[in-house]
């Protein structure tokens, strides 16, 4: 996606060829709430052979509109891959930009809803709100309706009386809670990066690891660590992940760092996924690098018996 192009001239290219179901959203994770909006907009394309369509934005929100920085749960290519698995026809990512925010609800749902996308049905959740002047979902829904637009509000999803959101996964994720986490996402906790040259410092220790280039705004598991699962290349290995400042080695930004059980492969500038599986311990700063060494040693074989 073209980052220094506005919405309006996003907009204007897109050429949307038979009538649609639209779902609007950040979409942040995936979650179960979110996959809930995504069967239903399948199920009704299927049924009414429409194309499904996902209106979604190239930058959260909250990032242009309270000048927030916040953190990820998923990059925008593995949001495609699950969606085009899930059987959507086409993800939009729209910049979010003042001439986004400066337009009415009327004016998004009559220029972009029903004259680009050809929206014939509008599938969103209870709480959606759109427009500069944040119009509520009902509402929404009786101004479509009266223009043809069909709109089915979908109830918000709760489990033991908690609201599933992006915003309590990421809150889960940075406190270390993996299993709600992934009990939320339907799926555990994954960050995906390419492999890049770091310190050598696991290499140094008998412990070589992948270092992963991580985007500024990458959700990331409290410091510590972590039993992994580590794709690569369509194969499935074990991994101990390191997320911290190797403290035993002086003062460091915060890396994500992978030793991958039997593997010897140079994989500098390849692409990985490392799934969170769950926390082994928190960070630690060593007295020596025979005491760290000892403790990965313990790390790995508690790896080893658990699998």
């Amino acid at each position: 996606m073209d980052s220094s192009i506005s919405f309006k001239e996003y907009i204007d290219r897109i050429n949307v060829k038979k009538s649609s179901v639209v779902t609007i959203g950040n979409f942040d994770g995936l979650h179960l709430g979110h996959m809930q909006l995504i069967e239903r907009t399948v199920e009704i394309a299927k049924k009414e052979d429409l194309l499904s369509i996902i209106f979604s934005y190239e930058v959260h929100p909250k990032n242009v509109l309270y000048k927030k920085l916040v953190h990820m749960i998923m990059p925008h290519e593995e949001k495609e891959r699950i969606l085009f698995e899930k059987g959507i026809s086409t993800v939009l990512f729209a910049p979010f930009d003042e001439s986004l925010q400066s337009q009415s609800a009327k004016q998004f749902c009559d220029e972009v809803l029903i004259e680009k996308l050809k929206a014939k049905y509008l599938v969103m959740g209870e709480d959606a709100r759109f427009g500069k002047e944040m119009l509520s979902a009902p509402k929404i829904k009786e101004y479509l309706e009266s223009k043809g637009v069909k709109v089915e509000l979908i109830p918000l999803l709760s489990q033991d009386g908690i609201r599933i959101s992006s915003s309590k996964i990421r809150d889960l994720v940075e406190k270390g809670q993996l299993d709600l986490a992934e009990q939320y996402l339907g799926r555990p906790f994954s960050i995906i990066g390419k492999v890049i040259h770091g310190k050598k410092i696991g290499k140094s220790i008998g412990f070589p690891t992948a270092n992963m280039e991580l985007e500024k705004d990458q959700v990331l598991p409290e410091r510590g660590v972590y039993e992994t699962r580590v794709y690569y290349k369509d194969k499935v290995y074990q991994g101990a992940t390191s997320v911290g400042k190797n403290p035993t080695f002086g003062e460091n930004p915060v890396t994500v760092e992978t030793y991958i059980l039997g593997f010897d492969e140079n994989i500098y500038g390849r692409s990985i996924k490392i799934e969170f599986i769950r926390k082994l311990r928190g960070e630690i700063a060593f007295s020596s690098k025979a005491a760290l060494m000892e403790q990965m040693e313990e790390d790995v074989k508690r790896i080893r018996e658990h699998y």
